[in-house]
């Protein structure tokens, strides 16, 4: 029994590629026409001539195209064949065709599942990240944090902060680095490692949220951002 069930499109319709491709595989089934011409041409005989071949077969027309389209440069049909991939149309298009099928399925249904999961953790990033922006309890923020690796969902809180209007902004800058009032917040590294988010990302916190402190404040709370910068910035003045 076949791993899975598949048929023609009879509804919708194909893609630009698909099409293309359907009608490539009509030029194919033409050309299998031809082996009658060439073997009366030949003096060969004339029955059963797609037959002899198994060219009357959708199976050995698939793979044969299939392969072809594949394999496109000799470099890679030698390759193709040397590692074992290649299978004769003509006695195992069947097996090769539902071989290339069930791949293609298996490959498919990993990206959904795959792409699934990250939908459901950036719901749930996006969730705690908003909590984190809105709270104005400093250990529901830090709770909020709590467990996030660099790289894998910290760039989200980061995010909130960009946003003006966050709460205990000053404490939320600190959680930020993965440290807060002697608790790691981060899971990286078994919790001993802080992240450094650079000029870039304090700038986007300073933009947003530019009114809200002083240079000196400033200066203490984000001291990757230079002093004539933040002067520039809060002050519209070279310093």
């Amino acid at each position: 029994m076949d791993k899975y069930v598949y048929s023609l499109n009879n509804h919708g319709t194909y893609n630009n590629a698909q099409q293309a491709a359907m009608k490539e595989l009509e030029e194919y089934r033409h050309r299998a026409n031809r082996v009658v011409s060439l073997r009366r041409l030949f003096g060969l005989p004339i029955a059963n001539d797609k037959s002899d071949l198994n060219l009357d077969n959708e199976w050995t027309l698939v793979a044969l195209y299939c392969q072809n389209k594949l394999t496109a440069k000799n470099a890679d049909r030698r390759e193709y064949i040397t590692s074992g991939q290649y299978k004769n149309p003509f006695e195992k298009g069947r097996e090769y065709v539902e071989f290339l099928h069930n791949k293609l399925v298996e490959e498919e249904k990993s990206k959904r599942i795959t792409q699934a999961l990250s939908d459901v953790k950036t719901g749930a990033f996006t969730e705690a990240a908003n909590v984190f922006h809105s709270t104005e309890d400093e250990y529901e923020a830090a709770g909020a944090m709590l467990g996030v690796r660099i790289g894998d969902g910290i760039t989200y809180f980061w995010e909130a902060l960009c946003r003006p209007g966050a709460p205990l902004l000053r404490e939320k800058i600190q959680m930020l680095t993965g440290k807060y009032k002697g608790v790691s917040l981060l899971t990286d590294r078994g919790g001993n490692m802080t992240w450094d988010f650079g000029k870039r990302r304090a700038n986007g916190i300073l933009r947003a949220n530019a009114n809200r402190y002083d240079i000196i404040d400033w200066g203490k709370m984000l001291p990757m951002i230079s002093p004539s910068f933040l002067e520039r910035h809060l002050t519209g003045k070279a310093p």
